[in-house]
C-alpha cells in the first residue's frame, strides 16, 4: 500500500483516475459482494483516502 497515492490509475485496468473515485468503487462492490451495504459518510470516506495517503515513503 506504500505510495498508494501516487499510483493512478487504479485498478488492475487502469479504468479509475483518482484515488478517491478507487475508494467508492471499492465500497460499492464490496458491500455487494458480501449482500451487506458498507455505508460510510463522506467524512469518513474523506478520512480512509487521507490515511491512504499518508502511506509514503517520503
Amino acid at each position: 500500500m506504500r505510495n498508494v497515492a501516487q499510483t493512478a490509475p487504479y485498478m488492475h485496468d487502469g479504468s479509475v483516475p483518482t484515488l478517491e473515485d478507487a475508494v467508492e468503487q471499492e465500497l460499492y462492490y464490496r458491500s455487494v459482494e458480501s449482500g451487506q451495504p458498507l455505508i460510510l459518510t463522506p467524512g469518513e470516506k474523506n478520512d480512509l483516502v487521507e490515511f491512504l495517503r499518508s502511506l509514503n515513503s517520503q
